[in-house]
């Protein structure tokens, strides 16, 4: 072989690992600057149903929606909030968690009716889903990048409750926390 020839292939042998080297760092490079920032905004109450009544409307931070409270008469009681996980992002968002307390109830009746208030709390429909589709938010649900979803907020009494309230009850809805993370290939 002439040594001309060997130079050439060894040229050519040298630019395909270099291709192939520059390439790898590129999409480690690539996927390690991709920045989450992902988000709750705009939250609101959507619907009132029966003589349910929200003493303050929760506010969202940027990973939680914040500690509110809703006053329940009747088994038909119910209020609905909206709000937005917002991708703002260069890459997929999944939730990895949605962390939330049961709520307490508590008779606002003076002398207090402590029956009433387990009453609701046992009865009581307290959900997070998707406002498009009605399926309830899951873990390992994903946000795509530069999108944002719009969710609902249930807290009233469950459908299949046939109970009479002798009063008025107080659920105190805690914060509930949202954990994010990137998305999972």
């Amino acid at each position: 072989m002439k040594k001309s020839t060997i130079i050439v292939i060894l040229i050519f042998v040298f630019a395909i690992v270099v291709a192939f080297k520059t390439n790898q760092s590129y999409a480690l490079t690539d996927d390690s600057d991709k920045k989450m920032n992902v988000y709750l905004s705009n939250i609101k109450i959507s619907q009132m149903q029966g003589n349910v009544y929200v003493p303050e409307s929760p506010e969202v931070s940027d990973s939680s929606v914040k500690a509110f409270d809703v006053i329940i008469g009747s088994p038909n009681d119910y209020v609905t909030f909206t709000f937005d996980i917002v991708n703002n992002g260069d890459i997929g968002i999944e939730i990895d968690s949605v962390v939330k307390e049961m709520p307490k109830c508590f008779s606002i009746e003076y002398p207090e009716i402590v029956n009433d208030a387990t009453l609701v709390c046992n009865n009581l429909d307290y959900s997070y889903f998707y406002t498009s589709s009605n399926d309830e938010l899951s873990k390992n649900d994903v946000i795509e990048p530069h999108t944002k979803e719009n969710i609902t907020i249930k807290i009233g009494m469950k459908k299949e409750s046939n109970i009479e309230l002798n009063g008025e009850v107080q659920v105190v809805l805690y914060d509930t926390e949202f954990v994010f993370r990137k998305e999972q290939s």
